[in-house]
């Protein structure tokens, strides 16, 4: 069998997770990394010089030279930005928050439509083997899920300069609960400090009668990401951290329900959640694959992010 021709790929943003993106893309064989653009001309040639790319300022210079984009700008420009790509039919990975507003999301999502093309929205948490290795035990033995709850916790990033709490982390809990849950969420209420800007704790209810408590904080010492899910079958324990998966089950019927517990360890394999996130989706490009995270679905989750951050002003 033939192997499949690299996909030349470019990078729009040369922020932080522009670099991871840079970085990883370096490393693939399957991607030829042609270029990067930022508006500095100075700071894109700085950058494409380190991972021996090169340097683009004009969007449809980069856009005539790619087979497939990351776009890692500032959430405010992501609706300009990806619908300028998908319009000349290049296949865009935006990283997430897909865009600020319903009506932005609803343009890039038909542009994709209209011109035939891929648009993968980058909710990292859902390539973590542990995440993963769950959704296929959730998929294929159907448990009924009756509770999650998700903690994501640390202290505020430098990075961090214009939005709140919910939209920066709670965002990955959120998508990945409703993932799992697969089933709409009918109601929604949340509390948090200073009006949730850094610290917020919402309660998701859904149309299976199960609910879901998330809660993120820029504002804690110890940096914690777990995610416990609780079915008729056990409780499923995830650190996003670690990438570890465990089933907790209920003691031994002749003991008190409460007395003892048997745990057990699900065996995962720990890779880097970015490079299966670009895997996935070079493999969209090349093979015309359905995304794991779509545009619809990450608006599915805004739309939840918007309705907690409204709860949280009362």
């Amino acid at each position: 069998m033939t192997a499949m021709k690299p996909v030349r790929v470019g990078v729009v943003g040369t922020g932080m997770m522009g670099n991871f993106h840079l970085r990883t893309y370096a490393a693939m064989k399957e991607v030829e990394l042609v270029g990067v653009f930022d508006v500095d001309a100075e700071r894109a040639e700085k950058i494409a010089a380190q991972y021996n790319c090169q340097a683009f300022t004009d969007l449809d210079a980069l856009a005539a030279e790619v087979e497939a984009v990351s776009v890692v700008t500032p959430s405010v420009t992501h609706a300009d930005v990806g619908s300028r790509l998908l319009a000349k039919k290049v296949p865009c990975l935006i990283e997430k928050p897909l865009a600020t507003t319903e009506e932005d999301c609803q343009k890039l999502i038909n542009t994709a439509k209209e011109n035939q093309v891929v648009l993968a929205v980058g909710h990292i948490e859902r390539f973590n083997p542990a995440v993963d290795k769950l959704s296929q035990i959730l998929k294929n033995n159907q448990p009924e899920i009756q509770a999650i709850d998700a903690r994501r916790m640390s202290l505020a990033s430098a990075r961090i300069t214009d939005v709140d709490v919910v939209e920066d982390l709670m965002i990955h809990d959120i998508e990945v609960v409703m993932s799992l849950m697969n089933s709409p969420v009918t109601a929604v209420r949340a509390q948090g400090f200073a009006d949730g800007h850094d610290h917020a704790s919402a309660l998701l209810k859904f149309a299976n009668n199960a609910f879901a408590n998330v809660t993120a904080s820029r504002i804690t010492k110890d940096r914690i990401r777990t995610l416990d899910v609780m079915t008729d079958a056990g409780h499923f324990a995830l650190d996003y951290i670690g990438q570890t998966l465990e089933l907790r089950l209920p003691g031994s019927p002749v003991l008190e329900a409460n007395v003892s517990t048997v745990q057990n360890n699900i065996s995962v394999f720990a890779e880097p959640p970015l490079l299966l996130e670009l895997r996935h989706f070079i493999d969209c490009v090349q093979n015309n694959k359905e995304p794991r995270v779509s545009g619809e679905q990450a608006l599915e989750a805004l739309r939840v992010v918007w309705q907690v951050q409204k709860a949280l002003k009362g």
